[in-house]
């Protein structure tokens, strides 16, 4: 157990230096990784002396000096691969624009004569990089810290030397560190965190439960519950909104096409990333781009919001509010 316990603790540093010009020292062998010298020192910092002479952990090897006698490499298992691994896919570091709070699925489209939105937008086509869009506080008018990847659809060079983008909202980010500024002055770069991803396998699911588990199973049956109203919550908003005058059907189309489909779950057991999903997608519907002005600005809050059932309750209560604005039973505004 506690040697276990001791390459548990190792797997953690090789996840920071993975993410570092320190994880080029690892190299890969076979079906599993063997760690080189230099790193292997480094992991040994702070075990006991027993320890550190087990790991060939030697302080004049540390500066270049004689390399150890002892020169046995430290194999990793394949499980902690595979956490190094998931660390890797679930971290980056990314471009990041402040503009709007958008969700998964929206589509944005602006124009700009700024050089350094075009040094923003050169450098992303260039490296095949996402962006990160992230909006402001509605009432402290501060930066968000979670947001969306944005992926560049179509990019016009107007006549006047201006530049219009068309932005697609991709996956749900959190900021992991203060951003800094790119070497060309025009940007920041930012360490992110991925919050949604797909399930890999059942170690993911240990390692964030809150993604694939419910707290209760009363939570799940309640999640259930509103789950099933959303499609029939749906026909009525969009029946309002065309009877309201606010757009017409084609109108209405369109913002359908942006955002896709609404996501499905055929499980019997509905998991807690479907009803995130689902939700994320009403309230892109209420809260278009651009705005219609039908609803009360749920997006922030829904990327704040720390559990599925948290989203499907303000998924509903806020197209249900909408429907009653709409329908003229109880102004919003």
């Amino acid at each position: 157990n506690s040697n276990r316990a001791m390459q548990s603790a190792i797997v953690l540093v090789v996840l920071l230096l993975s993410s570092s010009s320190l994880g080029n020292a690892w190299i890969s062998s076979g079906s599993s990784t063997r760690i080189e010298p230099q790193t292997r020192r480094l992991l040994a910092v702070g075990e006991s002396s027993q320890q550190q002479k087990s790991m060939i952990f030697e302080e004049e090897a540390l500066y270049g000096e004689e390399e150890a006698k002892e020169n046995e490499p430290f194999f990793l298992s394949d499980n902690d691969m595979k956490r190094i691994e998931q660390f890797k896919a679930t971290n980056a570091t990314i471009p990041i624009m402040i503009l709007d709070a958008m969700l998964p699925g929206q589509v944005l489209e602006f124009t700009s004569a700024d050089n350094k939105f075009k040094d923003l937008i050169d450098f992303a086509t260039n490296t095949s990089t996402h962006i990160g869009m992230l909006g402001f506080h509605p009432r402290l008018k501060i930066p968000l810290n979670r947001g969306v990847t944005v992926g560049i659809q179509n990019t016009y060079n107007e006549k006047d030397d201006s530049y219009t983008v068309r932005l697609k909202g991709g996956r749900l980010i959190e900021i992991q560190s203060p951003p800094n500024m790119h070497v060309s002055n025009s940007f920041y770069m930012a360490h992110v965190k991925y919050l949604d991803r797909p399930i890999m396998d059942e170690m993911q699911q240990e390692l964030e439960p809150q993604l694939y588990q419910w707290n209760s199973t009363n939570d799940q049956i309640k999640a259930k519950e509103l789950y099933e109203m959303i499609p029939n919550l749906v026909k009525e908003w969009q029946s309002w909104v065309i009877k309201s005058g606010k757009t017409d059907a084609n109108g209405l189309k369109d913002r359908m096409d942006d955002i896709g489909p609404m996501p499905q779950c055929r499980r019997d057991l509905l998991p807690p990333k479907a009803v995130t999903e689902r939700s994320m997608w009403v309230a892109a519907m209420i809260n278009p781009l651009p705005a219609l002005g039908v609803a009360l600005e749920v997006r922030p809050a829904m990327l704040y919001s720390e559990n599925a059932l948290e989203r499907i309750q303000l998924a509903v209560s806020a197209t249900q509010s909408s429907i009653q604005h709409l329908s003229g039973e109880k102004k919003l505004f």
